[in-house]
């Protein structure tokens, strides 16, 4: 007797045991389905925007709508919104992914550490923010370009204000 177990991307793994000798059939069931809707922030679907699982390790690094459609081989499945901001997104097998949405203008929609038995079956709606853009040249002195250059850009969380009356203490263990 012979142990087997099958698994190919988007489908789900089979296993079983030979009972002797022949030909064994295993049948894969195709892999389960995240549906949802990619919408704008005023609630109308978006046409064309990119949903795909990508593996938490990359997850929120470097991805965006031109990385997403010029190489897609960084995401383990990609599929794009219909005409009503559909989409249904397959999972290539049971590991831990981040869900991304987005859309060129448009912020990426992150949803971290996602997987296949917790999040497939489930009808999600993913709400897009506008993003930010930042334009122009980056050259030295003399005016020639930078090579190889990378800009990254940081928002600040938005500053709280004190309540009324509160008192200041200091921070650290002699306070």
């Amino acid at each position: 007797q012979v142990r087997y177990r099958v698994t190919a991307p988007f489908h789900r793994t089979a296993s079983g045991s030979t009972a002797g000798r022949g030909q064994q059939r295993v049948v894969l069931a195709a892999a389960p389905r995240s549906t949802g809707r990619v919408e704008r922030p005023d609630g109308t679907p978006h046409t064309n925007a990119l949903v795909a699982l990508v593996p938490a390790a990359v997850g929120r690094r470097a991805v965006s709508p031109l990385t997403l459609a010029a190489g897609p081989e960084q995401a383990a499945a990609v599929v794009a919104t219909d005409a009503v901001g559909a989409f249904q997104l397959p999972w290539p097998d049971d590991a831990s992914y981040d869900l991304i949405a987005t859309a060129p203008g448009f912020a990426p929609r992150v949803v971290p550490f996602v997987r296949a038995a917790t999040h497939a079956g489930t009808d999600l709606r993913l709400v897009l923010r506008l993003g930010a853009r930042i334009d122009g040249d980056v050259v030295r002195a003399d005016g020639t370009a930078v090579p190889q250059l990378r800009v990254q850009a940081f928002v600040p969380p938005p500053a709280r204000p004190d309540p009324a009356g509160a008192q200041q203490r200091p921070f650290g263990p002699h306070a």
